[in-house]
């Protein structure tokens, strides 16, 4: 998978995108979430559609900001992302809802290229 953060006035764009089998980013199954980094609830969408999920991100430091998604008002998933002072690597902890199957946490790491 692909996350590419870009600004978005006024504050962020994240959109995710899949890997193919060749390894390059798929034109489809795309997730977008504009936040202005205020913990006000934002919708995701994908392909441009709402997938009936919300992202709240707050920014909670220089470096730092916490995410909640929700669906349908039921909190799915918590996190915490970090980006390190070089700018290189983000580091993102989730806390998995105890309802989804993925329940617990789990850390991503996501290299700038």
């Amino acid at each position: 998978m692909v996350m590419v953060i870009e600004a978005a006035s006024p504050g962020i764009k994240i959109t995710y995108r899949m890997l193919g089998p060749d390894g390059a980013p798929q034109d489809q199954n795309v997730v977008t979430v504009v936040t202005a980094l205020d913990g006000k609830e934002a919708p995701m969408m994908m392909d441009g559609k709402p997938t009936g999920q919300t992202m709240a991100t707050l920014r909670t430091g220089v470096y730092v900001a916490s995410s909640v998604v929700r669906m349908e008002g039921r909190t799915l998933r918590k996190s915490t992302a970090e980006l390190s002072a070089d700018g290189k690597t983000l580091t993102v902890e989730h806390v998995t809802a105890a309802t989804s199957p993925s329940t617990g946490k789990q850390t991503e790491y996501w290299d700038k290229k």
